[in-house]
């Protein structure tokens, strides 16, 4: 067989494991966003890895609520995503539709992030605990962002810093 009948009949297997993945995506539910329970991480894992705090450490600074932070260049799946997979929802879906359907009585700013006709201010820093419902969550997304000069300080998603803080 030539070299080019070869590479052919590659592409077109990959073609069709491509399609069939495409086509089959809700019996992969990595591939739906969806993240299994046991793959989900705390907010103390985020603070260990990428903090280098001790597993104490971290899990003090979490109890007492967390700080997000939301870059320009953040998305709105990422927001639900990272909310998500550390543990602060429950349930993206949940979470995206409160964003969409909750009472925003701030005006976005330019380069906000859009959900549905609401705004998530980006270069801004939200703070919530894990005791907190989707919809308080919601709530503070649209409506509580602090804005700092010195946003890009740090380069991290989440900080130490509740509430009371």
């Amino acid at each position: 067989m030539s070299k080019l009948t070869i590479a052919a009949i590659i592409g077109i297997i990959l073609l069709l494991a491509g399609s069939y993945l495409y086509f089959n995506r809700q019996n992969f539910p990595s591939l739906q966003g969806d993240i299994a329970e046991e793959q989900r991480k705390d907010v103390e894992d985020y603070f260990v890895e990428k903090m280098g705090m001790s597993r104490e450490e971290a899990k003090s600074a979490a109890e007492n609520g967390v700080e997000f932070r939301v870059s320009k260049d953040t998305t709105l799946m990422a927001i639900t995503g990272n909310l998500h997979y550390y543990r602060l929802v429950d349930n993206e879906e949940n979470l995206l539709k409160r964003l969409r359907e909750g009472k925003d009585i701030t005006p976005g700013s330019e380069g906000a992030i859009k959900a549905g006709s609401n705004t998530i201010e980006t270069e801004s820093s939200y703070q919530l605990t894990k005791q907190m419902t989707d919809e308080e969550i919601a709530q503070i997304l649209l409506n509580e962002g602090k804005k700092s000069s010195k946003f890009n300080l740090y380069n991290y998603t989440f900080m130490p810093g509740g509430r009371d803080q």
